[in-house]
């Protein structure tokens, strides 16, 4: 009866962490389409606009009471397309995909650290892992530093990601 209740509890165990790893693919399927959809179609709009915006500047003149206007218009659509891409390369990393954990954490510390004035170390070794395991590590460390960010005002954040055959460390601290 107990080797019954536990390989019950075990089955139950099993198809719980099924069920969480369908609701991550899920949600990470979601946002790879997302980003994708952002980038490729709102990106082209966006872009589109802007050359029409620089069309108008061009066949009215640069010294008509518009072109400022026309201007400043173009400048928000480049700060838009900016925000864009970070949204989108945000959501659906393409070095990650491409090129693993180590160059993506790489470019996201470089990234941050001109934008949000705060340096990011990273020592990160050199090593494939699967997928998801990779985009796990990814995601967890974009949370780490939003946290940083958001509640310790810190100015510095070290990361390093190390691995042997078993198991996988991620050291991670700010000041």
């Amino acid at each position: 009866m107990l080797k019954q209740q536990y390989d019950l509890q075990e089955l139950k165990h099993n198809r719980e962490m099924e069920l969480m790893q369908a609701t991550i693919d899920a949600q990470e399927r979601e946002q790879n389409r997302i980003g994708k959809d952002l980038h490729d179609d709102l990106g082209a709009l966006l872009t589109a606009s802007k050359i029409q915006l620089q069309q108008i500047k061009r066949l009215s003149g640069a010294e008509t009471s518009t072109a400022p206007y026309i201007e400043l218009g173009a400048e928000m659509l480049d700060q838009s397309i900016d925000r864009l891409r970070a949204i989108a390369k945000s959501l659906s990393p393409p070095t990650l995909e491409h090129f693993g954990i180590k160059d993506a954490l790489e470019e996201y510390a470089t990234q941050f650290s001109s934008a949000k004035e705060i340096q990011i170390n990273t020592s990160i070794q050199e090593k494939r892992y699967d997928s998801a395991t990779e985009l796990g590590l990814f995601r967890m460390i974009q949370e780490l530093v939003n946290n940083t960010i958001k509640y310790a005002q810190a100015s510095k954040i070290d990361i390093s990601l190390t691995s042997d055959r078993d198991f996988i460390w991620l050291n991670y601290s700010d000041n």
